[in-house]
């Protein structure tokens, strides 16, 4: 197994362990998990601080994404589960889960990202997805009121573009680079 493949393999397990843990209400575990997906993220990105402001942007629209759904009572959260950081934004939980999220992009998701339309497309069915598996695994942390599920659908979508936008805007042009042999400095 190559280097490349282990880095892969460990940012795959990484964002898993956090997902789960966070979905399932081990917040202190999942948060660790998280950290340790960022140090690794950080320590091995050859343009790590484009790709951790890509990151940033990513969590900030995804937060902001799921606060307003929040407001329209998409998602309702369970307080006793974390620290709320007010009733109008997510729980720290899922910020978390944001940033892990966003720590795949680059690496293990870094195919699709690479493909707008098809991230469009897997975004508005995984994204969703995976809030609805997390309202199964743990109704006590996440309730999704499944009538506003096609909200979701758009959400995700949207920030699918979005994503797409900002690696185009921070990374694409790296990797254009590298593949041509061309050096940033």
């Amino acid at each position: 197994m190559t280097k490349a493949n282990v880095l892969l393999l460990i940012n795959i397990v990484l964002f898993q362990c956090a997902w789960f843990s966070l979905v399932l209400g081990y917040t202190t575990l999942g948060m660790c998990i998280t950290l340790g997906l960022f140090i690794h993220t950080a320590l091995t990105s050859t343009q790590a601080s484009k790709e951790l402001l890509f990151c940033l942007l990513v969590v900030m629209f995804g937060v902001l994404a799921d606060s307003i759904l929040l407001q329209f009572d998409v998602y309702a959260f369970t307080a006793s589960f974390d620290v709320n950081l007010g009733k109008d934004i997510i729980p720290l939980w899922l910020v978390a889960l944001w940033l892990a999220f966003s720590l795949t992009l680059n690496r293990s998701l870094k195919w699709l990202v690479n493909m707008p339309w098809l991230l469009v497309i897997m975004m508005a069915v995984f994204g969703p997805l995976s809030y609805f598996a997390g309202s199964q695994l743990n109704p006590n942390q996440i309730r999704i009121n499944q009538e506003l599920l096609a909200v979701c659908v758009i959400q995700w979508a949207v920030i699918g573009f979005i994503i797409w936008g900002l690696y185009t805007c921070l990374l694409k042009e790296h990797d254009t680079a590298s593949l041509s042999g061309e050096k940033h400095v």
